[in-house]
């Protein structure tokens, strides 16, 4: 079954049934003895440029190597190899296209194998040997359709050589065209009557205002404004209306000063003085309303976040009181400082006066839980007791308070100034150890110089008494010198008797 199997592939093989055909080659061009005589003058020709003459004058000689692409010792053509069976190709192509990831990923898609769409199904290609000779070859230089295997000369190649001739080989340029010249000249002539045939240059100018078409602001629809430009103008309108209303803040706001936490009309606006038309009523009236409009509107608290002192607060906040126009305000101030320079001229009151004056009142008010700032007068000795207990009470709770914010605050210091203090101590013990060593030096400094001041004084005389003591041994050897020459004389005579 196997051997049947085979023999049924082997007849509906294409291949098999199709006869090859006897191969057909055209007439060699060169023979081997040519070829071979070729090779020789190549090679003698290379050695003889690399054995003769210096490498400074060698590089004077053109490169006279065949650049003609010779069929001569090369790798015959050989047939393609067959890209194989069309429907494994195909087999393939679907394979790779199912297993391969969604291209939404991105990246490189799964290569394929060439398709031809052509038909229903796949068509075969069948293999075919080139033919060398037909087929033109692309050589370097050359021109397809003209031969193709000699490459065509451009340097020094005359007008209407013969295509595919011997090149000839002058890279040095030697061998000149005698028309070049010739030519060079007619065109440079040429050129000259060219030039000379136009008309001259004038220089003549005329400056003319271009019409403008007019401007039409209505056409076209208008833009809309950027969303940032809109809350940026909406936020710098913000801030001058809240820059406004810190300016319209009553005085006392203004400079921070104390206010009482509660304020009574009574307290304020003397019973005596009760009638409509009196200035120093309505005086009071108006600072009894701008207190009480204090109070509404910006609370005091024990702790937290002034709300004065909030200019978005401030601009929510509505007051209750007439409002006044700046130029209204300013006269009012002027009027004001005016009457208050008249009464410091003609009562001859001073600032230090108006001091005195404060801390005569402050003395004569006491404070009370209940009933607020009370004169003096007015209370019993009890009563004062009671209010001079308060009082030490709250200075005795202000100053623990105080106390504790400023250890918090050195705590706080300490961890923040550790390291600074860390270095100052090491600095400071520097310092005097520097100091200590630089006492000492002084005071080894004062001794030496004592004893060179004592040395001083005591070189003449050691200087004299050593001068003596050298003159008695110069004067005491010469004397032995004398008694041992008349020892040795007498001596000699000795020895003659």
């Amino acid at each position: 079954m196997p051997q049947a199997v085979m023999e049924i592939n082997k007849l509906n093989d294409a291949e098999q049934v199709r006869k090859r055909t006897k191969l057909m080659l055209g007439a060699p061009q060169v023979n081997e003895d040519e070829l071979e005589e070729i090779a020789k003058m190549q090679e003698r020709g290379q050695s003889s440029m690399e054995d003769d003459g210096n490498a400074a004058t060698r590089t004077l000689m053109g490169d006279y190597t065949d650049r003609t692409p010779s069929l001569a010792g090369r790798t015959p053509m050989r047939t393609p190899k067959s890209e194989g069976d069309m429907l494994r190709l195909e087999a393939q192509n679907l394979i790779a296209l199912t297993e391969g990831e969604t291209p939404l990923k991105g990246g490189l898609n799964t290569p394929l194998h060439d398709s031809d769409f052509t038909g229903a199904t796949p068509k075969q290609r069948p293999a075919q040997t080139p033919n060398p000779i037909a087929t033109p070859m692309r050589t370097v230089g050359g021109t397809p359709g003209r031969g193709g295997i000699t490459p065509v000369l451009h340097t020094g190649s005359r007008g209407g050589a013969t295509p595919g001739a011997t090149p000839l080989r002058d890279q040095l340029g030697l061998n000149e065209d005698p028309e070049a010249a010739m030519r060079s000249r007619e065109q440079s002539r040429a050129l000259k009557d060219g030039l000379s045939a136009l008309p001259s240059a004038k220089n003549q100018y005329e400056i003319m205002q271009p019409e403008l078409p007019a401007e039409n602001l209505s056409a076209g629809p208008e833009m809309e404004e950027d969303a940032a430009d809109i809350e940026e103008r909406e936020a710098k309108n913000m801030r001058a209306r809240e820059k406004q209303a810190m300016k319209e803040r009553s005085t006392p706001l203004k400079r921070k000063l104390p206010r009482p936490l509660s304020c009574e009309e009574e307290s304020v606006i003397s019973n005596s003085k009760s009638q409509a038309n009196d200035p120093e009523y309505l005086l009071e009236k108006e600072m009894f309303e701008m207190v009480q409009d204090d109070g509404v509107r910006f609370p005091m608290r024990s702790s937290g976040v002034n709300q004065a002192e909030d200019p978005s607060y401030v601009l929510k906040s509505k007051s209750c009181l007439p409002h006044y126009t700046p130029e209204e305000l300013t006269l009012a101030s002027n009027m004001l400082k005016e009457e208050l320079v008249d009464i410091l001229q003609t009562k001859e009151v001073t600032k230090e006066d108006d001091a005195k004056l404060w801390e005569e009142c402050y003395q004569n008010l006491i404070f009370l839980p209940e009933k607020g700032y009370i004169l003096k007068q007015q209370l019993t000795d009890e009563q004062l007791r009671e209010a001079d207990k308060n009082v030490y009470k709250e200075l005795k709770e202000q100053m623990t308070k105080d106390a504790k914010k400023a250890n918090k605050m050195e705590k706080k210091l300490q961890t923040l100034t550790a390291g600074y203090y860390k270095r100052a101590q090491q600095l400071i013990q520097e310092i005097q150890s520097m100091h200590t060593e630089q006492e000492t030096k002084s005071q080894e400094l004062a001794c030496f110089q004592a004893l060179q001041a004592q040395e001083a004084c005591a070189l003449p005389a050691r200087l004299a008494a050593l001068t003596e003591d050298v003159e008695a041994a110069k004067k005491r050897e010469s004397q032995l010198q004398q008694y041992f020459k008349e020892k040795m004389d007498t001596l000699s005579e000795l020895k003659k008797a």
